[in-house]
Order: C-alpha cells, then sequence, then structure tokens
C-alpha cells in the first residue's frame, strides 16, 4: 500500500507532454510578444517623438504667433490715429470735437484682428491725451457711468505716473485687466501725446489654452525690465537662461522645451512645455504595437493549447487503457487512429492484452491444480481439530484422577496448539492472549527442564492486557530465549517477561534471559535455519508493515551474561487490520 501510495506521488510530481508542450509554445509567445512589441515600440518612438517634436514646436509657434498678430492690431491702431490730421489737431490743442469718430474707425478698421474666436476683444478700452492733458476714450463693453468715471480716475493718475518716468512703456496690472500707457510722436519724433491701451488678461488666456492639450505647461508675457504682467509663470525658470528663440532646456533634472517671442509695445511672450509631454501623443502608438504583440501572444497560446490537447488526447487515452489493464481489464483495446505512431501503439497495445489474458488463463488453471492437490494433502493429515478434542477429552479424564500436574501439561499444550493452529486468519490479538500463548510454552519447557528453567511474566498494569498486538509477536521470542539461550547453557536458567508503557501511545514487551548470548555483530553472518534472527526479523518486517518504522524489535546480547530482546507496540485498544 505504501509502495502504491509513493508511486502515485511520484507520478504526480512529474510533468505531462501537455505541459510541456505549452510551456515550450508559451515561452515562445512570450519572446515573440517582446521582440515584436519591443521593435515596435522602438521604430514608433523614433518616429513619432521627431513627428511630435515639430508639431509641438508647430504649434507654441501658432499660439505665439496669435498673440503677435493681435498685438498689431494695436499697433497699426496708435500708427492710424498718429497719421490722422484731427487726432494731430487734438494732441496738439486738446479740442475733443471729432476724435471719438476717428478713434472709432480706426477700431473698425482692425476690429477682425482684436478679436479672439471672433468673440472676445483683446483691447478692451483704449484712451488718447493731449498734452494739456484732455483724453477721450472707448470702450468695447458698454460701462455705467458710475464705472466709467472710476476706470476715467485711474488712467489719469496712470498717465501721471508714466510721464513722471523716463520709459517708452508704462505697464499697471489691476485685476483681469493690463494697462499698458506709451507716448505718440510725429515724424519727427516730437512727443504729440499719449495713449493707454488696456488689455482684457481673461481673453488673453484663451489664446494660451489651446497648449492644454499637453496638460502641463507655462507661458508667461514680460516687459522689458522682466516683470511679468500675465501667465502663470516659467516654473522657476529665469527668461536669462532661455538663450535662443526656441530649443531645449534642462532645469532640476527635467527636460523642457521652449520658445520665445519680441513682440510690440516692449513686451516678450515665453512658452515652456515639459519634454514628458511630448510623448503623451506617442502612447496610442504604443498601446497599438504592444495590443498587436498580446494579441499575436494569445492567439498562439490559444493554437499550442488546442494543437497540444490534439496531440496529447490519444496519449490520454492509451495511458487511461493502460491504468485499466492495471486493475485486471484486459479485454479493454485502443482504438485506431490516423497518425501512423498511435496506430503502431494501438496495434502492439491490443497485441498484449490478448497474450497477457492468455497467459493469466493458463496459470489460473495451474493454480486450481496445485491447489486441488494440495486439499487432497490435508485429507490425508490429521484433523487438528480432532487432535485438540483427543487432548481436551485426555486433560478432563487426568482432572477426574486428581493429577493436577499432568492435567496443567495437558490443558497448557492444549492451549499452544490452539494458539499457533486454530486462529491463522487473526493477524492481531489482545496482548493478554498473546502473552497466555507465551505462557503456556514457559510453562511446559519448564516442566520439561524441571528445576533448571523458571519464568516469571510481569504486567505494569491491567489496561494494558486489552491492547491489540500481532499474532505470534511475542511466543517465537520466548522460544529463541530458551532453545538459543538456556538450553545451551546447561544449568539453571531465568527467563523474565516485563509489559510496561514505554510512553502514552505505545508499550514495550522486554523478554530477558541469562543464557549464553551472543555477539550481535556476527548474528547477520549466519545463514543458516539456526540463526535466531530469522525468525525474529520476520516479526520486525510484520510489526513496521503494520504500524510504521517508529515500532519494531531491538537486540541486546552479551556473551556469557545473556539477552534482552525489547519489543515495541503502538497501544491501541482496537485493530489496525
Amino acid at each position: 500500500m505504501k509502495v502504491k501510495n509513493k508511486d502515485r506521488i511520484k507520478r504526480q510530481n512529474k510533468k505531462t507532454i501537455r505541459s510541456e508542450m505549452v510551456n515550450m509554445l508559451v515561452w515562445t509567445s512570450i519572446m515573440t510578444m517582446l521582440l515584436v512589441g519591443g521593435g515596435l515600440s522602438v521604430i514608433i518612438f523614433q518616429w513619432s517623438s521627431i513627428a511630435l517634436r515639430e508639431d509641438m514646436d508647430f504649434y507654441m509657434e501658432s499660439v505665439e504667433k496669435q498673440f503677435t498678430n493681435h498685438l498689431l492690431f494695436w499697433e497699426r491702431s496708435v500708427i492710424y490715429l498718429s497719421e490722422n490730421e484731427n487726432m494731430n489737431y487734438f494732441f496738439r490743442t486738446g479740442s475733443t470735437e471729432g476724435i471719438e469718430k476717428v478713434m472709432k474707425q480706426g477700431i473698425n478698421l482692425f476690429s477682425n484682428q482684436n478679436m479672439v474666436s471672433d468673440t472676445f476683444p483683446i483691447v478692451s478700452d483704449y484712451y488718447v491725451f493731449s498734452k494739456n492733458m484732455e483724453y477721450k476714450g472707448i470702450h468695447f463693453y458698454p460701462e455705467t457711468q458710475s464705472a466709467d468715471n472710476i476706470k476715467n480716475t485711474r488712467i489719469i493718475d496712470g498717465i501721471k505716473r508714466y510721464r513722471d518716468q523716463d520709459k517708452m512703456f508704462y505697464y499697471r496690472k489691476n485685476g483681469q485687466e493690463i494697462e499698458c500707457y506709451f507716448s505718440v510722436y510725429d515724424d519727427d519724433m516730437e512727443r504729440m501725446g499719449y495713449c493707454v491701451a488696456i488689455f482684457d488678461m481673461e481673453n488673453i488666456n484663451k489664446i494660451f489654452s489651446k497648449l492644454e492639450k499637453y496638460q502641463t505647461y507655462y507661458w508667461s508675457i514680460q516687459t522689458n525690465d522682466g516683470t511679468e504682467i500675465g501667465g502663470t509663470g516659467l516654473n522657476g525658470i529665469l527668461k536669462d537662461e532661455l538663450i535662443n528663440l526656441d530649443g531645449e532646456i534642462k532645469k532640476d533634472h527635467k527636460k523642457y522645451l521652449y520658445k520665445k517671442n519680441q513682440d510690440s509695445f516692449g513686451l516678450s511672450t515665453y512658452i515652456i512645455i515639459p519634454k514628458s509631454k511630448l510623448y503623451l501623443d506617442i502612447r496610442p502608438g504604443f498601446q497599438l504595437a504592444w495590443a498587436i504583440a498580446v494579441s499575436m501572444f494569445i492567439a498562439v497560446v490559444v493554437s499550442a493549447l488546442y494543437y497540444s490537447r490534439r496531440v496529447t488526447y490519444p496519449l490520454q487515452r492509451i495511458v487511461k487503457k493502460i491504468e485499466q489493464v492495471g486493475t485486471g481489464d484486459f479485454e479493454t483495446k485502443l482504438e485506431n487512429y490516423n497518425i501512423l505512431e498511435f496506430q503502431q501503439i494501438s496495434d502492439s497495445f491490443n497485441e498484449m492484452t490478448v497474450r497477457i489474458e492468455t497467459l493469466i488463463k493458463e496459470v489460473y488453471e495451474t493454480q486450481l491444480l496445485v491447489k486441488e492437490a494440495r486439499l487432497q494433502y490435508l485429507q490425508a493429515q490429521i484433523n487438528p481439530h480432532f487432535m485438540f478434542n483427543v487432548l481436551t477429552m485426555i486433560a478432563i479424564k487426568v482432572k477426574k484422577h486428581r493429577d493436577e500436574e499432568l492435567y496443567q501439561t495437558v490443558t497448557s499444550f492444549a492451549g499452544l496448539m490452539r494458539g499457533k493452529l486454530f486462529r491463522r486468519n487473526e493477524v492481531e490479538i489482545k496482548l493478554k492472549e498473546e502473552m497466555e500463548i507465551a505462557g503456556f510454552y514457559l510453562y511446559l519447557q519448564s516442566e520439561r527442564f524441571k528445576d533448571i528453567i523458571t519464568y516469571n511474566i510481569e504486567w505494569e498494569s491491567d489496561e494494558i492486557k486489552e491492547c491489540y498486538v500481532p499474532r505470534l509477536c511475542i511466543e517465537p521470542i520466548v522460544e529463541n530465549a530458551v532453545i538459543h539461550g538456556l538450553e545451551p547453557k546447561g544449568t539453571e536458567g531465568r527467563i523474565r517477561v516485563a509489559i510496561r508503557e514505554a510512553s502514552e501511545d505505545s508499550i514495550n514487551i522486554v523478554v530477558e534471559d541469562d543464557g549464553v548470548g551472543f555477539n550481535v555483530n556476527e548474528m547477520d553472518d549466519r545463514k543458516d535455519n539456526k540463526n535466531p534472527r530469522v525468525g525474529v526479523m520476520n516479526i520486525q518486517r510484520l510489526i513496521r508493515n503494520l504500524y510504521g518504522d517508529k515500532y519494531g524489535v531491538l537486540f541486546q546480547s552479551e556473551i556469557g551474561k545473556g539477552t534482552i530482546v525489547t519489543v515495541c507496540l503502538p497501544m491501541r485498544k482496537d485493530r489496525t487490520v
């Protein structure tokens, strides 16, 4: 049983042909997927990075150009106003008659360049001032009189501040508005008056919001002195670090792509985008490449599973048929196959089962003949039951004649025969019954060698008498002690049998004699039937087959001093077999 279990475990640990085929094809698929996916990824990366870099440069340049074109509106409007005679007259005298009409005409000429998305103006208000501080303002959005008065007051204050500074352009922020103050000159570069343009930063943001496709971006509008008047900032990058009009810069271990432009009215625009955002548009290409590779992998795995099953299914059928033969079904047959090698196996297998079935029938018939011969032999022998009944009858007659010693001798002999001959079908019996058989033997030998052989049997407790032990596991050892230990001694000898608990789940039966003893190391070299170890080793194999290697028989012997044999058995109150 143990051998079968070990063989079954070994088979379970073995790999199948199908698993090996699937593993081989799966690993091939993985390598193919990595090569295809990696190769496509490299190609897509190289091609896309160039194309997307050009696209990003174009996009940044396009946004800057839009902002520049919107500033051209105001530049052209100023040129128009400076060349208009009515405006020149206003600048010199401060007369505002007809000035509003001229200002509206100038705005209408270039209004399409002022609008973002044809709806939102970049310059929401502008004013003109004469030398004597007379002024006129135009608003793109209607305003209440009170709001107009507040704004006029703020603009007049701004003009006064601008006149006190030696600057060509003066910028001032007011919420979402940027006020730009500058002077108007004639052909001889003489100052005629002043202009104020109010930029709507909310509408300027709409121009740069087109960069949101890159998720993270930075832009800034700065004056000549580096003052930022609008934008998100440059993420810690200084404008002096941006040497060229466009290029790449590294800051804090990160790379950025940038564009800068020098615009009208003393303004410069800067756009910076992290280079990592360049790869956002490459991602779909990578996903496509790996989708192709994974699809190939799945297709190969599915194919591997299909074809491996197609190849291994006949093998599984063959293994199943072989197992059926192992259970004794020799009529099972393998079917025909289209594959030549499998068909050859099928033919050989079918021929083998026919031959085995024929041989078994022959062996079975031979065994029947042998069994019949043995039966005839047994019938010719003395019936053991008859012999036991005769011994019992003799014991009863001896008992009637009051010969107790002879009665005990006959009874012990009958009990010994009964234990050895009539309980052969029992593998295990109770310990008290086994010791009763050993006691019968010892009594008979003590009667035979009167005053030479003595014995005693010691029980540690009555509880262990009910334990089950292998039949005839103690009597042969006691018999060995008498035949090989005490008889060769020729003088008085004693046998002591002690039964005691070894642990909570085991017991020891110790058979000790003071006979001639023997050399344990030389005992294995004796090959004759007189070797006492032959019978004991049979007991050893029986115990270990029943209970495991933890239990068995232990020899201790010394020449001239005697022998001690210890039998270790489990403490069981029910049968194992």
